[in-house]
């Protein structure tokens, strides 16, 4: 019997990749608003990868995560599409947020929902940054995995294989 309870699932907003990104002409800064945006494909492989653990039994529960604007609601509904989530959790964030900003929340939420383990995507398509599991791991002081390309449970050392 498993004694690891919950997974914690981050998925982030970006922008479609068939999407095209224009740039204000006169602020150089970039205009979003007419860019279709989805489910970050590597926060859906995460996803993927929990919901897989906990048809093998091994979390008795999936919650999801995001953190963002009254839009970023649609990753939620995509992920909750996905069946076998228990439990979705909208951050409201009007403006941007930096990569610790994010790890903060999501270790807060991690707290209060009692999840044991933590899957995020290893990059956003949108930045490329990488950081923000890094920075949650550190701020939870707990190990961390990066560019795990399949995650088992060994029942005998109730452990995580990468």
């Amino acid at each position: 019997m498993s004694f690891l309870r919950r997974a914690l699932v981050a998925l982030k907003r970006v922008p479609d990749y068939n999407s095209i990104v224009r740039v204000h002409k006169d602020v150089g800064s970039l205009d979003l608003s007419q860019v279709a945006w989805a489910l970050n494909p590597f926060c859906d492989i995460a996803l993927e990868e929990a919901l897989r653990l906990k048809e093998s039994k091994v979390f008795s529960g999936v919650t999801i995560v995001t953190v963002g604007d009254a839009d970023a609601v649609q990753v939620l509904r995509t992920g909750l599409s996905k069946g076998s989530v228990d439990e979705a959790v909208h951050v409201l964030a009007e403006e941007p947020l930096r990569q610790l900003q994010v790890a903060k929340i999501l270790s807060h939420v991690a707290q209060m929902k009692a999840c044991d383990v933590v899957f995020l995507g290893k990059q956003s398509v949108d930045d490329d940054c990488s950081q923000t599991g890094q920075m949650l791991a550190g701020l939870m002081q707990c190990a961390q995995a990066t560019q795990a390309k399949q995650v088992d449970y060994c029942n005998d050392r109730n452990t995580l294989i990468i």
